[in-house]
């Protein structure tokens, strides 16, 4: 697997990787994280994406891949707090979204977008991560 920093050329996969799992959650049940409806029909959230893959200086989009170049995962990270978090009061970046492929499940491609995730927080000379969690 390789990890990359992820553009614009990687929004159309980042969006069928979160529809996928919003068809996976909505088949548990669990509809309040990301909503029942495939993101790619909704404007706001494909919005969302787009900023990921293409405001540079806000978020940092890094793509995972596997050997044959296709995008298994994806992890957001951003020094702006969401909004429903408390304000750090210092720098420090947030997990802001992390899908991973569903046909992939257990084959290690969150931790090793995470593990990523704290090597760019140093790369930047940070020393905490914060990850935007869902509590429902």
């Amino acid at each position: 697997m390789k990890i990359r920093t992820g553009g614009p050329d990687d929004t159309t996969d980042i969006l069928h990787l979160v529809d996928d799992a919003v068809t996976w959650l909505t088949s548990l049940g669990r509809t309040g994280q990301w909503g029942e409806q495939p993101w790619s029909t909704r404007p706001a959230a494909v919005e969302r994406v787009r900023a990921y893959t293409h405001d540079r200086d806000t978020f940092w989009t890094r793509i995972a891949e596997d050997a044959q170049g296709t995008t298994v995962g994806s992890c957001v990270l951003s020094e702006h707090a969401p909004d429903h978090a408390t304000p750090p009061g210092r720098r420090e970046p947030y997990v802001r979204n992390l899908v991973t492929s569903r046909a992939r499940s257990g084959s290690g491609i969150g931790a090793a977008l995470i593990a990523d995730a704290l090597q760019e927080t140093r790369r930047r000379g940070l020393t905490l991560l914060r990850v935007d969690c869902y509590r429902g």
